[in-house]
């Protein structure tokens, strides 16, 4: 090393910076603006050329290759400082060393990882029991724009009252009509006098246990009583629950009665006046709502032990294939009744509001398996 390298050496100057030609501020600035220039035009080539079809598909790795290549130049050249002073051997060795080192560790670790891979022994997969994939059935219909509505008498009785007109704006579940039925009205009474007396019954006898237990034993004849109490109460307890049941069963004729809107729309047809007399009938519907244009509906077959599972009004949730299987929410709407050896079609309808679901895309639901 000769006496001016020395000198440069104690001055903490990076090597070949002394034997190159000596700049003024204003000349290094410009070489670190060019440089910038450079990586600037480089980059915005190589997201250029990635999306251009200009350049055959194929060759664009290649296309990105040789721009990374220059932009590393470019960087060694005018940022970096890697010139061709007699010195800059040491950066040029000290970059080779450095790039090896990177290199040996990158490679190393990717072959011992592919050697680890080749040979470990393979995986075993726990298979998924039967019952696990026998807990669902999947059903496919294809989506489509909403049909009219139609709402026909469930129950015979005469029309008693009328809040919905052709043209009016109605909101699910709204109040429509209104069909008196004095058969099913005693129906509910009559059953609401029963678990009432029942009822009753199950506190008289309670009490009256509850009397014998507090009374001091005197004998064998007080516990039979006691023990012919407990029986008592515990009958007329048992009778209790198919009474609750016969009452909400007549509940549930009853609200029948009351014809509501079954989706948003508008009310198309109305076939009915205050005071006439009605009959189930569906092939007649009293009412004709036109849901709203958010509104689609898909149509699925199922066996008709799954179909009678489903209620109108109950909550689902389907896929849609062309959307990546997303999930969306449903209900379902109608529910026909199977043929004799038929499958019974079930309607599922769906509020889209963003129009995300178009007709003709397939949807998929899961329901309980047989």
């Amino acid at each position: 090393m000769t006496v001016r390298s020395e000198d440069h050496t104690r001055l903490d100057v990076a090597p070949g910076a002394m034997d190159a030609k000596r700049e003024s501020v204003r000349e290094g600035v410009e070489s670190y603006l060019i440089g910038l220039a450079l990586s600037a035009l480089l980059t915005a080539a190589a997201f250029y050329f990635a999306q251009s079809q200009w350049i055959w598909g194929p060759s664009i790795p290649v296309a990105l290759t040789v721009l990374a290549v220059a932009q590393i130049g470019v960087h060694l050249v005018f940022f970096l400082h890697l010139t061709t002073g007699p010195d800059n051997v040491n950066n040029a060795l000290a970059l080779a060393f450095g790039t090896l080192i990177v290199a040996l560790v990158i490679g190393g670790t990717l072959w011992i990882m592919y050697h680890m891979n080749m040979n470990m022994p393979p995986i075993e997969r726990m298979p998924t029991p039967v019952a696990e994939v026998a807990r669902h059935r999947t059903a496919t219909g294809v989506i489509e724009t909403a049909s009219a509505a139609p709402v026909a008498a469930k129950v015979a009785g005469v029309v008693r009252a009328l809040t919905c007109d052709v043209g009016t704006r109605v909101q699910r579940g709204q109040l429509c009509a209104t069909i008196d039925a004095p058969a099913l009205d005693r129906a509910v009474a009559q059953s609401e006098g029963r678990l009432r007396t029942a009822q009753e019954r199950v506190k008289h006898d309670q009490a009256a246990l509850d009397a014998a237990q507090a009374r001091p034993q005197r004998g064998a004849g007080a516990k039979r009583r006691i023990e012919t109490l407990q029986e008592e109460v515990g009958r007329d307890q048992r009778s209790v629950a198919p009474l609750q049941q016969e009452l909400d069963a007549a509940k549930a004729k009853l609200a029948d009665a009351r014809i509501v809107a079954p989706t948003d729309g508008v009310v198309l047809l109305r076939n009915v006046e205050p005071g006439q007399a009605v009959t189930p009938n569906l092939e007649q519907p009293i009412f004709l709502f036109a849901p709203d244009a958010t509104t689609v509906e898909f149509r699925v077959s199922l066996p008709g032990s799954l179909a009678a599972a489903l209620k109108p009004g109950e909550k689902v949730v389907f896929t849609v294939d062309q959307l990546q299987e997303q999930s969306f929410d449903g209900e379902i709407f109608r529910v026909a009744p199977a043929q004799s050896g038929e499958a019974a079609e079930v309607v599922v309808t769906a509020s889209n509001p963003r129009a995300a679901l178009k007709p003709g895309m397939k949807a998929t639901i899961r329901t309980p398996a047989e």
